[in-house]
This record gives structure tokens, C-alpha cells and sequence, in this order.
């Protein structure tokens, strides 16, 4: 039960007492910006340039894992959108149903009360995040910055993942909050079987 308790004190010194989410005028306009882009996605490259583009003015990233629940299983299906391959076998071992550095991720987001989940490279007691900041380390990232879409079950609706070279800030988890709905709906739009064939 230490995943979740780290989860949880991540998001909370992270996540302003102020209740704005949008904090000047340069904010608003990025961020009307990137809802004017979000809501015209269709395909899987409008999506890939999307988020490699004024996507990284709200959250700078490297990476961009993204889970959609898999019919053909009670877990989450992932895929890496990200401005260099890692490859299929890499996404594989990040992936595994038996503890897979996502899947650990993604319960701690839920057992933390599906907040905003922020993981640093820092020393962890936790077996598990532990595991998963080694893999981090090993891909040359700092830290994690997740939040997600509750479902009606055990599967959340939906969860993402932005692996950053940078440390992860307040901006960073307030940006998420607010942009979260539009990434949703715009990657539900670009992995429908008809854009999905379309590839970056």
C-alpha cells in the first residue's frame, strides 16, 4: 500500500492551493489554441502532430504513453506516441500484464483517488515504483506526470502518461486537468478502425 500513499503526497505538493486552473492570459490563449487543434483531430498523425506540436507549449514531454481499455481483456491497451521509436518489444516489457511498470502507474493513479499521479526519480520504498523509475532512468527521462478517465469498472476509461526530461510541475499538473478531456476525445477519434489504418 505504498504506491498509493507516494502517489498521493506527489499530487498534493504539486497541485496549487489556488483554485484557478489558468493562471494568466498566456495560458488561456495556449490553451484555447490547443482545443482549437484538439477537437479537429481525425486520424492518428493529426493526433501525433498535435501533441509533438502545440501540445508540448502546455506540457513538455518526450513521450506520450496512451491506454485505452483492450475489449479482449480487463486491462488497459497502450500505445507510445512519442518523437522517437522505443519499439514494439520495449513497449512489451513496460506493458506486461504480471507488473508492468504502466500497469503499476496506472493502479496507483486509481488507489490515489484518480488525481493527477506525478512519479520523480527519487529513492522509492516501493518495490514497484521503484521498478518503474529504473526503467525510466534506463530511457533517459526524469519524471512522470499520468492522470486518466475513471471507468464503470476496474478499467479506467482511459489513462495517459507523459514521460518528461524535465522535473514535473505545478503548471505541468494543472495543464493535464485541464487539457484532459480534449486528449481523450482526440485519441478516441484517431484509434477508431478508419483513422487508425492511417499511420504517422
Amino acid at each position: 500500500m505504498v504506491a498509493p500513499r507516494l502517489a498521493n503526497s506527489a499530487a498534493r505538493n504539486l497541485v496549487t492551493t489556488d483554485d484557478r486552473l489558468i493562471h494568466s492570459r498566456a495560458e488561456l490563449d495556449k490553451l484555447l489554441v490547443n482545443i482549437e487543434a484538439a477537437v479537429k483531430i481525425e486520424t492518428r498523425p493529426d493526433f501525433f502532430l498535435w501533441v509533438q506540436g502545440v501540445f508540448q507549449g502546455m506540457i513538455p514531454h518526450e513521450g506520450l504513453i496512451c491506454g485505452i481499455p483492450d475489449p479482449t481483456t480487463t486491462r488497459l491497451r497502450f500505445e507510445w506516441v512519442g518523437s522517437y521509436p522505443i519499439g514494439e518489444r520495449r513497449l512489451a516489457e513496460l506493458s506486461r500484464l504480471d507488473g508492468g511498470p504502466l500497469h503499476v502507474l496506472t493502479e496507483a493513479w486509481m488507489a490515489g483517488g484518480s488525481n493527477p499521479l506525478v512519479l520523480r526519480i527519487v529513492a522509492a520504498s516501493d518495490k514497484a515504483l521503484g521498478a518503474v523509475q529504473e526503467d525510466l532512468r534506463q530511457m533517459g527521462l526524469c519524471d512522470v506526470i499520468a492522470h486518466g478517465l475513471p471507468g464503470p469498472g476496474r478499467t479506467p476509461a482511459a489513462f495517459f502518461a507523459f514521460l518528461k526530461p524535465s522535473p514535473a510541475s505545478r503548471r505541468d499538473v494543472r495543464m493535464l486537468m485541464l487539457l484532459l478531456p480534449y486528449l481523450y476525445a482526440a485519441w478516441w477519434r484517431s484509434t477508431c478502425a478508419k483513422a487508425a489504418q492511417v499511420k504517422p
